[in-house]
């Protein structure tokens, strides 16, 4: 059920007279013409393939209690603030402000197929693990263009998909499967990526392929379903959560101790507009546990100013 629209009321100046808030400014204004794309690239450095790195953190010697990092982007508490309100805003507005903003998304590359056995793949960034016991993803399907309604009306019929992160070894290939292609054509055939018979399923021979160049593929099956609705009650979307049946992995890139490393994967995730990100830099921090924490001293002070 939708919250209450009380929640955004628009702010009204005294003697009732509107004010132009920052989102309906922010809508007002017009999309920035981009130039041709193959332009743009042209006048970037190449690609540098690189190995996967963990760096130190920001700062070694951060201390409890002491907040931000001294990172060169800045004190973010120090910045002004602007707030835009979700509900003054268009859908292209909502779109560009989350897909711009909750970053680095991972990518779920989709493979599927209806009742007939013809296959679709397609690439969605609405995506997350939900939990592991059981384990389970979920993919959120918003859009209407052709890829999207046929992959959640794939899964919703025969109830199997898998799952494949995208590597930088593929991403080129990966992004093609987007192309909004008639119902009858295969993004397969379209991105030269190769479909690998399902292992989970095998005695069957007609369950979702995986993608052979994913180092790390998942064969779900679908475990729940719920509409996404509007203010006015029309469904937009669709949240699939599928529950992981098998792992398809290159042999070799489970660690001895069960994990993976980002350096055999080296995922590309989403960002904004036509943004990919790579997994190249990371940073390791332990968790701190209270049974330890609780006791130093600074804790103690910390806990004593409240």
């Amino acid at each position: 059920m939708p919250l209450s629209r009380a929640l955004y009321r628009p702010v009204v100046a005294a003697g009732s007279r509107r004010v132009l808030s920052t989102s309906a400014r922010h809508a007002q204004q017009g999309r920035a013409k981009r130039p041709p794309f193959d332009e743009v690239q042209r006048s970037r450095p190449d690609f540098e393939a690189l190995d996967y790195v963990a760096t130190k953190t920001p700062d070694p010697a951060w201390k409890t209690g002491t907040g931000a990092n001294g990172h060169p982007s800045g004190n973010g508490s120090q910045r002004r603030k602007e707030m835009l309100r979700a509900d003054e805003l268009g859908d292209a507005e909502n779109y560009k402000l989350i897909v711009g903003g909750i970053i680095p998304r991972p990518i779920a590359l989709v493979s599927s197929h209806d009742a007939t056995g013809k296959r679709n793949l397609a690439p969605f960034s609405y995506f997350g693990a939900v939990g592991h016991k059981p384990p389970m993803v979920m993919i959120s399907f918003n859009s209407a263009k052709a890829g999207q309604k046929d992959s959640a009306a794939n899964i919703l019929e025969t109830k199997r998909f898998s799952v494949n992160i995208i590597s930088e070894s593929f991403v080129e290939a990966a992004n093609y499967t987007s192309i909004d292609a008639p119902h009858d054509v295969s993004e397969w055939d379209l991105s030269g990526l190769t479909p690998s018979p399902s292992r989970y399923w095998p005695e069957e021979g007609d369950a979702p392929p995986t993608v052979g160049e994913s180092a790390y593929s998942l064969e779900c099956e679908l475990h729940d379903s719920m509409s996404l609705l509007d203010d006015d009650g029309k469904e937009t979307g669709k949240i699939i959560v599928g529950r992981i049946r098998a792992y398809i992995l290159n042999e070799g890139i489970i660690q001895p101790d069960g994990s993976l490393s980002p350096g055999d994967i080296l995922p590309i995730a989403r960002g904004g507009g036509i943004t990919y990100l790579r997994s190249t830099h990371g940073l390791e921090l332990p968790r701190p546990r209270w049974s330890r924490e609780g006791e130093s001293e600074t804790v103690k002070s910390l806990l004593a100013k409240r």
